[in-house]
């Protein structure tokens, strides 16, 4: 698999007047066409896979989902999820292609994370 860099980056915010953080890692041509601003000393090296279309991570690394990933794979990756889980948080896994086979038994979410899924925590959350 192809490995590619992913950046943090400061986006203007008309709201604020500013330039803050964008919370996605982008490449550095999804970063030039919005005419942010790269932060160069963040730079991840991740597999390809792990971006989409447009440039930009999956998901936001610092997100709760991500938190959520991180938890099931430090259990294995397959198995009925901890019931402190938010589906919401899971259903965004499932968006990602991270997770799949989310079914329901007896009030439990059922998971199983995807090769996808792992090859986030090993490149960006470890």
């Amino acid at each position: 698999m192809a490995r590619v860099d992913v950046f943090p980056f400061k986006v203007y915010d008309a709201i604020a007047g500013a330039m803050i953080p964008d919370p996605r890692l982008a490449t550095r041509e999804h970063i030039r066409s919005r005419g942010a601003d790269i932060i160069e000393r963040g730079i991840c090296v991740v597999d390809e896979r792990l971006v989409d279309k447009d440039g930009r991570l999956l998901l936001d690394p610092s997100s709760l989902s991500a938190a959520v990933l991180k938890e099931l794979y430090a259990t294995g990756g397959h198995d009925a999820a901890p019931p402190h889980l938010n589906a919401k948080e899971m259903a965004t896994l499932v968006d990602g292609g991270l997770v799949n086979g989310i079914s329901y038994k007896e009030g439990l979410i059922i998971h199983d994370i995807t090769d996808l899924g792992r090859q986030f925590v090993r490149d960006l959350l470890s």
